[in-house]
């Protein structure tokens, strides 16, 4: 009009959830699986090293729940490897090798957490190498 126009803009940062790094290439992700560059900020997010942004991208509502899982448990996440044969993840308490990032489903996070939470060791190498069959390591 002759008055001229009013704009709102709303902005809301984003928050990630972790790092990924993908051939010396470094991104964010956040909850949402939108990658994200954003070098001013600096935080202690667990990083994870694959294969293929696309991939991470794709499932990244398994690996948001795999990273809220570990954190609900009382671990912190130091680096997370994705390949599409398996999901290895070091933890504070050990080391975790889980199926492929696509099939991490609810059934393999409550087992995970029963895993750990009726065991209660302290440091431990889980292996889970179906649905049926985990392979347990406690390291002394």
């Amino acid at each position: 009009s002759l008055d001229g126009a009013r704009v709102n803009v709303y902005v809301k940062e984003r928050v990630p959830i972790a790092y990924v790094v993908h051939d010396n290439s470094l991104m964010m992700i956040d909850k949402h699986g939108e990658l994200f560059y954003n070098p001013a900020m600096e935080s202690k997010l667990p990083t994870i090293y694959t294969f293929s942004f696309d991939y991470v991208k794709k499932h990244y509502t398994n690996l948001n729940n795999l990273v809220e899982s570990i954190k609900n448990m009382g671990f912190r996440i130091n680096e997370v490897y994705v390949t599409d044969r398996n999901t290895i993840i070091y933890v504070s308490g050990g080391r975790m090798v889980l199926p492929p990032l696509s099939q991490i489903s609810p059934l393999v996070l409550d087992r995970m957490k029963k895993i750990y939470n009726e065991l209660g060791m302290e440091k431990m190498d889980v292996l889970m190498t179906s649905e049926n069959m985990a392979v347990i390591k406690e390291e002394k």
